[in-house]
């Protein structure tokens, strides 16, 4: 039993410390990279995902490859099922916001570099959105993703922290600022607990990951804002005010996710027995 704590409070120490670790080596590199638009953000994104998954093997002596599946291969099913359900049901209620309010959207799309500037949204969108799920979801459910602790009534407390941390990390963003910084902070917190919640009921951040690259596909290409910290070529741009309509919609189309996903995640673990 002493064993055990100890190596618990070890685990602890590391688990604290790995965090920063892991900003530290992501800020030195950075600075190698050049200012580019949104390419540097694809490099970043890298560099993060390079640096968690150094401090993982050395400091935390937890292969990656265990933090993005607890056990088995990456479900791909499980991703593009989160991907195509969110995207679709983003895009669509997005579109019924501008048939009932067409007056708040203008067209904005540049055809002339329209090729160029998806196929790098498509890459900011993934490699950021991977990079997210590894740190605020699966180094956040670090502790129940091992057999050493297995506390399911924990597993709330888990949702929880991953929905603050995530929404504390994109306090800085532009989109955070004036009266609609309490429903942006509100939307990443919900956003956050979801997520954490697709993770730990999966074992894996295959659908957290689908659903986090189809949440953002659509405002990359299709509906972005002003205010969005990425400036991207997207279709339109909505220039309606951020408020509870936008939360609502983001809750109910999350709601949907949950519970689509309940049924594949069975299906999809019956098929691997």
């Amino acid at each position: 039993m002493a064993v055990y704590s100890k190596e618990r409070m070890t685990r602890r120490v590391k688990w604290f410390f790995a965090l920063p670790l892991t900003y530290v080596i992501y800020f030195a590199f950075s600075l190698l990279i050049p200012a580019a638009e949104l390419f540097t953000v694809v490099l970043t994104s890298l560099v993060l995902i390079l640096a968690f998954s150094l401090v993982s093997k050395f400091l935390l002596n937890f292969p990656l490859r265990s933090f993005i599946r607890q056990e088995g291969k990456f479900s791909w099913p499980l991703f593009l099922t989160g991907l195509l359900v969110m995207a679709v049901l983003c895009a669509g209620s997005t579109f019924v916001l501008m048939v009932l309010n067409p007056q708040m959207y203008e067209y904005s799309l540049r055809p002339e570099t329209v090729a160029r500037d998806w196929l790098v949204s498509i890459s900011v969108v993934l490699t950021a959105a991977f990079a997210e799920e590894l740190l605020f979801r699966a180094y956040v459910a670090f502790f129940p993703s091992d057999s050493l602790e297995k506390d399911s009534s924990k597993f709330w407390k888990y949702c929880l922290a991953s929905g603050i941390l995530f929404a504390l990390a994109h306090f800085q963003n532009p989109e955070v600022n004036g009266m609609s910084a309490i429903w942006f902070m509100s939307f990443y917190f919900i956003l956050g607990c979801f997520l954490m919640y697709f993770y730990m009921k999966s074992g894996g951040i295959e659908f957290s990951s689908g659903v986090h690259v189809g949440n953002n596909i659509i405002p990359a290409l299709f509906f972005s804002y002003p205010s969005a910290v990425i400036k991207t070529n997207t279709v339109f741009m909505d220039k309606s005010p951020v408020n509870h309509v936008q939360l609502i919609q983001a809750l109910v189309c999350l709601c949907v996710c949950t519970a689509v996903f309940n049924p594949v995640l069975k299906k999809n673990l019956s098929g691997r027995d």
